[in-house]
């Protein structure tokens, strides 16, 4: 009897570990073939409240650049894809970003990915130049491009201040979607498509709201410590799932906090107000939006750095990387 070879005996352990990872974390990753396309899928169950999903900026700071596989040796998380659209010249994400239930960053563009602490997750499409107050949410990514809202193909990007024209040629995309089950997709494709073809596939998905995020050479997705698709230049920022860290224990002698009060002490101030930037204008066609690569935008306060990730973390994800297709 022959000995198997040593390239199967690679490809089923990995498929084991990876079927093994996303039973014990919610987090599954999956292939799919669709409309001649090969389809990326990382699925996360929002109903485990033991998972967070968070967007993530490049040192932590705003205006910072960072390779995809540096972003995970940072958070180790258990999924990670492509965030928002940026500004080639400033490095800074072109809409509001939301960690931790602060306001970190503020864009005038796009769709937005908001989650509250219990996981649950909403698409909010905020008109072009205005602002919003984001109350009780703790985590939200905006700058993406709608494909469909409440189960419908919704597809229009100049409405929604993009000008790009690179965005409306084919291009290796990836999108995130919600469906009516309660879970978040993480979707990538490595062939040109144009975005109403990405619409196709998340409704094929079953998603119910879709959004476009970064894609081209922005293109990247990883499940665990597997990239799957591995972007040609350093990100700004990034969505990713960890592990959503323990409560801190509370003194014996402190009187205990009812659940209600602490989900209420977690709600960021601020009513949801829509607030219109200066004089009533016609929200849904702009007359001078910024493109994708420039654009005015308000100097943040830069958060402080943190520390570079060890190389040897970074060495141990670009080597897992180049392995992967080996075992695909």
């Amino acid at each position: 009897m022959r000995r198997p070879s040593l390239l199967i005996v690679i490809t089923v352990l990995g498929l084991l570990a990876q079927q093994t990872q996303g039973e014990s974390s919610g987090v599954t990753y999956s292939k799919h073939w669709i409309n001649r396309t090969r389809v990326h899928v990382v699925s996360i169950d929002l109903n485990d409240r033991t998972l967070k999903i968070t967007p993530a900026l490049a040192g932590n700071a705003i205006g910072r650049r960072q390779s995809f596989v540096g972003f995970m040796a940072r958070h180790h998380p258990l999924a990670q894809i492509t965030g928002s659209f940026f500004s080639l010249r400033t490095a800074y994400p072109i809409g509001d970003l939301v960690i931790d239930g602060k306001i970190v960053f503020r864009g005038p563009v796009g769709s937005a990915l908001a989650i509250r602490p219990d996981n649950q997750a909403e698409m909010l499409n905020i008109p072009y130049g205005w602002t919003y107050s984001w109350p009780g949410y703790e985590s939200a990514m905006k700058g993406g491009i709608r494909l469909m809202q409440n189960g419908q193909y919704a597809v229009y990007p100049r409405q929604q201040g993009f000008r790009d024209p690179a965005l409306f040629r084919p291009a290796t995309r990836t999108a995130i979607g919600l469906t009516n089950g309660n879970h978040l997709l993480m979707v990538a494709v490595n062939r040109p498509i144009y975005l109403s073809n990405l619409a196709a596939i998340m409704k094929a998905l079953g998603c119910c709201d879709a959004m476009a995020l970064d894609g081209g050479t922005s293109t990247g997705l990883a499940c665990g410590d597997d990239v799957i698709l591995m972007p040609g230049r350093t990100l700004t920022n990034v969505l990713m799932v960890i592990q959503r860290p323990e409560p801190p224990e509370k003194p014996v002698d402190e009187p205990q906090t009812a659940p209600d009060v602490q989900a209420a002490a977690m709600i960021p101030e601020g009513g949801g107000k829509v607030t219109m930037p200066g004089p009533a204008t016609a929200m849904s066609s702009p007359q001078h939006p910024p493109t994708t690569s420039a654009f005015p935008v308000a100097t943040p306060q830069a958060a402080k750095p943190a520390p570079r990730p060890p190389l040897g973390d970074i060495l141990r994800h670009v080597l897992r990387s180049l392995l992967l297709p080996f075992a695909l």
